[in-house]
């Protein structure tokens, strides 16, 4: 029997080794090589982040190198979860990502800064910021990325995130209190926890489910994502200012992939996501008026907040970035530079 497992698992490791070797495929004729790569992402393709990220970016790619870079894609999940995402890229399994600091903070915990609450009022100004730091230079790039051995290709912040919950309104930080709202985790339950609330880790899939059951009172979403996971037809009521913060998405490219492709293509591939990233926060943007209406059109009573309203909410969640910074400064990181560098680039970009 233990000739048999053993044996199992070198199949295993045979079989995963060859994949490796094989994500990348270059071939050549007349001369001209082709580059084809393997996509994971997570997002079903009916997602505005599939639709006005990767597929924009890839085909931003294959026409720029005129069709010398091909893609296979592999959409929701098929090569792996979410929170896989990155290992596998990591390890070869293939070459380029959807994955998010969010749901790998033990490996990228300096890269969640661009969750926390209070920072960035809409997507594009804090896609411009998170660019910066992220790509080669950028303090992100250096600190964590180039460490973790994987190099940013596409990144876009979310607009805010709001509440939308089945069981009651939510209009103050006090209406949140003893609830149990779901979570993207890691900074998300930061700013939960800060209005009174107990986060609860569960999938963007698990959440129409959770809402129509009564497995949460609410959830934490931007509307621009919330309608592809049809919430409007479960969620009863919502909020418009309450901010909770942003979710960074992002994919990224294997060291084990970009060291093998020449420059021109590197270049390529660079250009083509500072212009997909770009694009897609303002689709975002654009995506979020739409679907408000959308929620509105199917029932769901919105709480719009005044500047008092707003007030109040950001001043709930006003240590947020204090609580961020001493968690991740007591594990000896750069927290409090990147929270400066951050401000830096912001205040440039004004």
């Amino acid at each position: 029997m233990k000739h048999l497992i053993r044996g199992a698992a070198a199949i295993t490791v045979l079989s995963l080794a060859t994949s490796s070797a094989l994500a990348l495929t270059v071939s050549g004729k007349d001369g001209q090589k082709t580059y084809e790569l393997k996509v994971a992402d997570w997002f079903p393709t009916s997602n505005p982040i599939s639709v006005d990220g990767a597929k924009f970016w890839m085909n931003e790619v294959t026409q720029a190198s005129k069709g010398a870079v091909k893609f296979k894609y592999y959409p929701a999940g098929q090569l792996a979860a979410a929170r896989d995402l990155l290992s596998i890229t990591q390890s070869g399994l293939t070459d380029i990502g959807a994955t998010a600091p969010e749901f790998n903070a033990d490996k990228l915990p300096l890269s969640t800064v661009g969750n926390l609450p209070g920072l960035f009022e809409e997507s594009c100004r804090g896609t411009r910021v998170l660019w910066k730091m992220s790509t080669e230079g950028g303090i992100l790039f250096e600190k964590e990325f180039k460490p973790q051995h994987i190099h940013p290709l596409i990144l876009a912040v979310t607009p805010q995130y709001e509440l939308l919950s089945a069981s009651k309104p939510i209009r103050t930080p006090a209406d949140a209190k003893g609830l149990t709202i779901r979570s993207a985790g890691g900074t998300k339950d930061l700013t939960i926890q800060a209005i009174g609330a107990t986060p609860v880790s569960i999938s963007p899939a698990e959440m129409y489910q959770a809402l129509k059951l009564g497995t949460v009172n609410a959830v934490a979403f931007p509307y621009s994502n919330a309608a592809a996971y049809s919430l409007q037809e479960v969620a009863k009521f919502g909020t418009e200012g309450a901010n909770l913060g942003s979710f960074v998405d992002l994919y990224a490219i294997s060291d084990k992939t970009w060291n093998k492709l020449p420059k021109e293509i590197q270049q390529i591939m660079m250009q083509a996501g500072e212009k997909t990233s770009m694009h897609l926060c303002q689709a975002l943007n654009d995506d979020t008026t739409s679907k408000i209406k959308l929620f509105e059109q199917a029932g769901t009573k919105i709480d719009k907040f005044d500047a008092q309203g707003v007030a109040a909410w950001k001043e709930a969640t006003s240590g947020v970035i204090a609580k961020w910074v001493k968690q991740y400064s007591a594990q000896g990181l750069p927290a409090q530079e990147v929270i400066d560098n951050l401000k830096t680039i912001q205040q440039s970009l004004q």
